[in-house]
């Protein structure tokens, strides 16, 4: 693109930046309009970057990935709509849910403090844990779906924790939890032979604070259990060896069934998935790749694309709906990149490819209508990809919802060679001959340095860089900032990089 380089040294101005956006008809802007007037996904097959810098980069993060194959973590938790179950408690009787303050009162009457393990000794300590407990032999659930809730919820725990084999759950005490209640950080004790996690089901409740802390190899997770819908239940589980602690109740009562969860074989040691190596290992080639040459090298990729197994609609596309191997690998990059400064996505990644189509041979007279069977097909003329339906890993949106791509980014790099492509023929019509249309989609996880952003913002195209300009020359002018202003300079930066594409 020539003409720019004279904007880009005379210094353009916030105003300069704004008008050019908002009026893409002047003759600068009208030059790169025209150039994108051309489809920017389509690429010539076997189009490469040569032997790019990175290859060994895509392959080393195929093989790392490679070796996740555990989905799961060190915990699971979540909310299940189901009918409260009929619960009594020796002593008070039928406990109405949610649990109103006259029925709390009673059942502390019949509870007794909690203890905790420490060594071979079981203490009382209301310093170290200030909880109500209830033993199971006193309590009684009841209703037509709780053990079909039970069930359910105990299913999803397996698989958030990555368990195999049959899992059964045992009640083992009722807690209620009043203002002040609390318990300081602790391991669970194996209550029995193949117990290898504690459940909490938290029943219906008005309740402030109280929140689940779970710590696992220097990661810590906060899950806040409060639910008051008495048509709802909200759990938690996590492996018996991990540290966790219940923070001060606030306000109001939190009531909890705690069970433990074993399997009947307990010849293998149900640990959680450990892939610290994995993602510290890609967090430093993330790195590297980050500071590795110029950026505008064509050579080194602005993103990283790793193709996932399983088919996802767009509709179904979404990190907590990731299916096994998909769900642990996506959760391993998404760690490692954020570890990076990175930005990880989740995409749709869509290829398509064009040819001519030759007739197999067999003809069966006139007015017979040609199927798929009828045709071969040549050689691919054209070739398309991109990835559609962006969302980030954090939940935000991002700026864009398409970006092309290349080979080069691809982990590893012939990750799309044998994939199993959808074939379409068109007969042959006027002067067209016959041609083929064949196309494979699949989910993505996508990964770029955040010093990358502008570029993939200006892959996006002119529908989404001419916004965000507009909005950095506002909010530089509204600032009253100077030439030296990190908004200005961004913008003199976005600008070029939309003039070059």
């Amino acid at each position: 693109m020539t003409g720019c380089p004279g904007w880009r040294a005379a210094g353009i101005t916030g105003r300069d930046v704004r008008l050019a956006a908002q009026h893409a008809s002047n003759e600068v802007f009208n030059s790169v309009a025209t150039a994108h007037d051309r489809d920017v996904w389509d690429v010539p097959v076997n189009s490469r970057c040569g032997e790019s810098l990175m290859g060994k980069l895509t392959e080393d993060i195929a093989q790392l990935l490679a070796g996740v194959r555990r989905s799961g973590d060190f915990h699971v938790s979540g909310t299940l709509e189901t009918l409260a179950p009929g619960l009594q408690v020796e002593g008070v009787g039928p406990v109405a849910l949610p649990l109103l303050k006259e029925q709390a009162e009673r059942l502390v009457s019949v509870a007794r403090q909690a203890p905790f393990g420490r060594g071979s000794e079981t203490l009382v300590d209301t310093d170290v844990r200030r909880t109500w407990q209830i033993d199971s032999g006193q309590v009684s659930l009841t209703g037509r779906t709780w053990a079909d809730t039970l069930e359910t919820i105990v299913g999803r725990v397996a698989d958030g924790l990555s368990v195999d084999g049959q899992v059964s759950a045992e009640l083992y005490k009722l807690l209620l939890y009043e203002e002040g209640s609390f318990f300081i950080s602790h391991r669970d004790s194996e209550k029995r032979d193949g117990m290898f996690a504690t459940l909490i089901i938290s029943l219906p409740s008005v309740c402030a604070g109280g929140e689940l802390v779970v710590s696992h190899n220097g990661r810590e997770a906060r899950l806040d259990l409060a639910v008051s819908d008495p048509s709802e239940v909200a759990f938690a589980a996590f492996y018996a060896d991990c540290p966790h602690e219940v923070l001060p109740v606030v306000s109001g009562y939190k009531l909890s069934l705690i069970y433990n969860l074993w399997r009947a074989d307990a010849s293998t040691r149900q640990m959680p998935p450990d892939h610290s190596s994995e993602r510290n290992a890609l967090a430093a080639r993330f790195r590297d790749w980050s500071e590795a040459g110029n950026p505008e090298d064509a050579e080194v990729p602005d993103k990283l694309v790793y193709p996932l197994e399983h088919a996802y609609t767009q509709a179904s596309l979404s990190f907590s709906m990731l299916k096994g191997q998909d769900a642990a690998r996506a959760a391993v990059l998404a760690a490692a990149a954020k570890d990076a400064e990175c930005e990880g996505h989740l995409a749709l990644l869509s290829m398509e490819e064009w040819g001519t189509a030759e007739y197999s041979g067999r003809y069966y007279g006139r007015g017979y209508e040609a199927t798929n069977d009828d045709f071969e097909e040549g050689e691919v003329e054209e070739r398309s990809c991109e990835l559609v339906a962006l969302q980030s890993l954090d939940g935000s949106d991002p700026e864009f919802d398409s970006l092309p791509l290349d080979d080069a980014e691809l982990a590893p790099p012939d990750a799309l060679d044998d994939v199993d492509l959808e074939v379409e023929f068109h007969e042959a019509t006027g002067n067209e001959g016959a041609t083929f249309e064949r196309s494979y989609q699949c989910a993505a996880v996508v990964v770029w340095p955040r010093k990358h952003a502008l570029r993939l913002l200006n892959q996006g195209g002119l529908d989404v860089t001419l916004p965000h300009l507009v909005d950095l020359a506002e909010r530089w002018e509204a600032a009253g900032s100077g030439r030296e202003s990190p908004l200005l300079a961004e913008a003199r930066e976005l600008v070029g990089l939309v003039l070059d594409f």
